[in-house]
């Protein structure tokens, strides 16, 4: 428990990049908002800030963080941020209430899930967690995990409380006892196994069948506005990418040190995380997916799955790197 306040996580981090207003040749620099979220999806624009690929590239990145996406996009739709980063889920969400954004490109490909448990409440396995509190920050990809989760231990959702936890909260809500286990995605997992310490069980499980996706999105008008500047935010992504292949222990380190994660953890979690531009038909289905989930679940408010074929622009990714575009259209 004393060791908690060094896992704290400010609700809204601004970070604001200190750069010259204009690049090596005199360029002006062309600005963008760019919301993230705080966690281990997050690499590659994180990576592109720190080895200053978005500068060489001829942008002047702004960053406001959380620790969730869904916090991200909520944020552009309040134009507070042009683009966001964000995992399947909130944009499946989104879906339900509005038709003014676009998905431009896929950057990573997650499995970074915990289900931890307070060994104290009783809980040994998967079977012990009907009848325990789980908390879990509502409307997010770690909400779908744990009901997938459900599914594969054969526990119906009403045999849980579910609680909705905010990402930023769950490791302490775990520590204080508020509830008896959570269900997050690195660090936020990662923060509550540590600060519990021998009280802390990580509940296994077979590698789920969704796999996570973090994406760029892009209210419709900044697009219209700004092509080319999207198209220099995706050059950026892809050079770091490369870079990060060519460079894996400095890429571990930074991104360690970012999170606050132990370096030997992260390089223990890396193969968790695949990096590559893309809008291929996997991520079609997986929002079809969540869709059919979140409508059978009466979450989102939803009673329709949409065409999530309307909720992509692929000019930008065509313009970088066409061969990384699968959609079958």
């Amino acid at each position: 428990m004393k060791h908690l306040h060094v896992f704290a996580i400010i609700p809204i981090i601004i970070l604001t990049l200190l750069i010259e207003p204009c690049n090596a040749d005199s360029t002006p620099l062309e600005s963008i908002v760019l919301g993230v979220a705080e966690n281990a999806g997050d690499i590659p624009p994180l990576i592109a800030a720190e080895q200053g690929f978005f500068r060489a590239e001829g942008l002047d990145i702004r960053y406001k963080a959380w620790p969730a996406g869904k916090q991200a996009i909520e944020a552009m739709f309040l134009n507070e941020v042009d683009v966001a980063t964000v995992a399947d889920t909130p944009i499946v969400l989104q879906s339900f209430q509005r038709r003014d954004f676009s998905i431009i490109a896929t950057f990573s490909h997650n499995t970074p899930y915990r289900l931890v448990a307070r060994r104290d409440s009783g809980i040994r396995s998967s079977a012990d967690l009907r009848g325990h509190r789980i908390g879990v920050m509502a409307g997010t990809t770690p909400q779908f995990f744990l009901y997938s989760l459900l599914v594969d231990f054969d526990i119906a959702p009403t045999e849980i409380i579910e609680l909705n936890v905010p990402a930023a909260e769950s490791s302490e809500a775990l520590a204080q006892g508020r509830v008896d286990a959570i269900a997050a995605f690195d660090p936020h997992g990662y923060y509550a196994q540590i600060a519990l310490g021998d009280q802390a069980i990580v509940i296994p499980y077979e590698k789920i069948r969704h796999e996570e996706t973090f994406n760029y999105v892009v209210r419709c008008d900044f697009l219209q506005k700004h092509p080319i500047a999207v198209q220099k935010l995706l050059r950026a992504t892809l050079r770091a990418i490369d870079w990060m292949r060519s460079h894996r222990s400095e890429a571990i380190a930074i991104v360690a040190r970012r999170l606050k994660m132990d370096e030997a953890v992260m390089e223990t979690l890396w193969n968790n995380y695949r990096h590559f531009l893309s809008l291929d038909q996997a991520l079609l289905l997986s929002l079809e997916s969540q869709a059919r989930w979140a409508i059978r679940n009466g979450i989102g408010g939803g009673t329709t799955v949409p065409n999530y074929l309307d909720f992509l622009d692929m000019s930008p990714l065509e313009a970088v790197t066409p061969a990384a575009i699968t959609i079958i259209r």
